[in-house]
């Protein structure tokens, strides 16, 4: 900028000519009428293992198709002793980061659909989730993140959907593949 010439000046003028004739267009040139966004939540149990025994936490939440945020990072607080508890840690990092995605969508006037629908792999968070496994093991461990997530679930903020581990997303961000695995799930999963 403090050597502009007036070539640059030109192609300015023209970048904003363009996005104001094409306020409907996403950055891959298609028409967008409705924003939708994906939420996927996952971990690996004991991932780090032989060294800590820590599990990791993997996110990703895509808005039109592209990535806006992920997470992939080992769960340092405590060490989950099962891979449903792995998952509900998981799941309830992965609600606050929609949470404050979903915020910020909105700050910017786009429609957030209520509640936001939370994909993951596991059908015992996914239960545990809903209260309906009132005597597990677990209950006593996790109650207050489970309560949190269970609490906005009851006001219609979030809803938890399981999906085949093939097609979560965040699968990719959680597990150590090889690259002919990786690619393999990669294409699968983004068609």
């Amino acid at each position: 900028m403090q050597n502009s010439l007036s070539i640059s000046y030109t192609a300015l003028v023209r970048v904003i000519k363009y996005l104001k004739n094409t306020p409907n267009h996403n950055l891959t040139g298609k028409v967008v009428t409705k924003d939708t966004l994906e939420i996927y939540s996952d971990s690996d149990h004991a991932g780090d293992k032989p060294h800590t025994m820590k599990s990791h936490t993997g996110c990703m939440i895509i808005l039109n198709g592209a990535p806006i945020q992920w997470i992939s990072k080992k769960q340092i607080e405590s060490t989950a002793y099962s891979s449903a508890m792995a998952e509900i840690y998981a799941l309830s990092e992965t609600v606050r980061v929609a949470r404050s995605v979903a915020w910020r969508l909105e700050e910017l006037n786009m429609l957030v659909q209520y509640p936001l629908v939370v994909k993951v792999d596991n059908k015992q968070s996914k239960t545990f989730q809903e209260g309906t496994c009132i005597n597990s093991r677990l209950r006593g461990v996790v109650d207050m993140r489970e309560a949190w997530v269970r609490e906005l679930r009851d006001l219609a903020h979030v809803m938890v959907q399981w999906v085949p581990q093939h097609t979560n997303k965040a699968d990719l961000l959680t597990k150590c593949f090889p690259n002919w695995i990786y690619q393999a799930r990669k294409k699968l999963i983004t068609g």
